[in-house]
């Protein structure tokens, strides 16, 4: 019902809109489409009412902005631009187009969406190298899921350096060479035929956006509240442009709170109530929801920390997807369920099914009490509730 509310902003009704900058919410149409394209999805709402010749005469409806992301071109980061300038040198965004044509790839990560590019690589027979600035790689998982997962890889081939920064980029004979230095200062050379600058993303937003009033950072996006409002009333930010959680399907969580706050303003609850689970498509798969061990410790929140492995359950090893394991977090005493780290075959869907409980507030025990189907993956679930 709420959808009937959400119309699409089509590019007449944005002319029509642009023609009348008096209007309130005109100058959203403008500082979206600048220069004539639009940079920024939007969606309008309400109706526009016109008179007998079609003229606007008043405006009565509310814009939702659904945008984007774009590669991290920002302080600290802005020291790679410089390396743009070296051939088969690409962000995230130029990788997407370039034409792969070598056999020796390196990586420069701190954005875990691209370990899924290099698996893929790899597993394709490119060499991969990557150069990790943090301790561990992927630091949105569990320090001890990500670590077995990187084993995982470094065994398939992919060469894998902690703690290192890069420090130059150069040509050598055709071929780029990237020098980089570990924790300890010492400096070392790779060579690769492409190099992918994976050192994150930021939402997209333009400076031409301050034409519209509302607040809004280059780095965290635009400024929302817990209905996603800006801090214009009318105008709505869903999705990574407002640098939340730039997913998916947080963006569509997103996009129905919204609507449910138009529609019923004063009935709807606002905020994300509950964790957003995250899944990386490496092989093995990787996938999350709520926090890790080291944010419990971190929070000083009193935990108890459950595994299983897939190496016991009886649907992997008929699948010969051995390699995996499950961390269950919860209040002590097998109280309520906090969190889901996984690693391993369909991990997403594992943790799709912990990301229901907790959004239920259920407890280990209960979960315990929970029949699952024989022979399945989410055995490895309950093998955990029950440690």
């Amino acid at each position: 019902m709420a959808t009937k509310h959400l119309g699409l902003c089509e590019s007449d009704q944005y002319d029509k809109l642009k023609s009348y900058p008096t209007i309130p919410g005109a100058n959203i149409c403008d500082c979206l489409c600048a220069d004539g394209n639009f940079h920024t999805p939007f969606l309008q709402t309400g109706s526009i009412k016109k008179n007998a010749s079609g003229q606007i005469n008043s405006y009565d409806c509310e814009f939702v902005l659904a945008g984007e992301t774009k590669n991290f071109e920002l302080t600290p980061f802005r020291t790679f631009l410089m390396y743009l300038d070296v051939p088969n040198t690409y962000t995230g965004s130029d990788w997407v187009t370039a034409t792969l044509n070598g056999t020796k790839m390196h990586f420069m990560l701190n954005d875990w969406h691209f370990s899924e590019t290099y698996t893929t690589m790899s597993t394709f027979g490119t060499k991969v190298t990557v150069v990790e600035f943090l301790k561990e790689c992927l630091p949105v998982l569990d320090s001890d899921i990500a670590k077995r997962l990187r084993k995982v890889l470094e065994k398939r081939g992919v060469d894998v350096h902690l703690q290192c920064a890069v420090k130059a980029i150069t040509q050598n004979n055709g071929r780029r060479v990237v020098t980089f230095a570990d924790k300890k200062g010492r400096e070392q050379a790779v060579e690769a035929s492409q190099v992918l600058m994976a050192v994150g993303r930021a939402p997209r937003v333009f400076d031409h956006f301050h034409n519209a009033g509302f607040e809004y950072d280059v780095r965290r996006g635009i400024t929302v509240d817990d209905h996603y409002q800006t801090t214009i009333p009318g105008i709505y930010a869903i999705g990574d442009v407002n640098g939340r959680q730039m997913l998916a399907h947080a963006a569509e969580m997103q996009a129905k709170m919204v609507v449910d706050h138009i529609v019923s303003p004063g009935t709807s609850e606002g905020g994300e109530k509950f964790p957003i689970p995250a899944a990386i498509f490496t092989s093995p798969e990787a996938a999350c929801v709520g926090p890790s061990e080291y944010q419990l410790k971190a929070d000083g929140q009193p935990y108890e920390c459950r595994k299983a492995f897939y190496r016991a359950n009886g649907k992997a090893l008929a699948m010969n997807e051995t390699e995996g394991m499950l961390k269950l977090f919860s209040e002590s005493g097998a109280g309520r369920i906090l969190g889901c780290h996984v690693y391993g075959a369909h991990a997403a869907d594992l943790v799709q099914e912990a990301s229901v409980l907790i959004c239920k507030d259920t407890t280990v025990e209960q979960l315990r009490q929970m029949v699952h189907i024989h022979p399945t993956l989410s055995e490895v679930l309950l093998a955990a509730a029950e440690q």
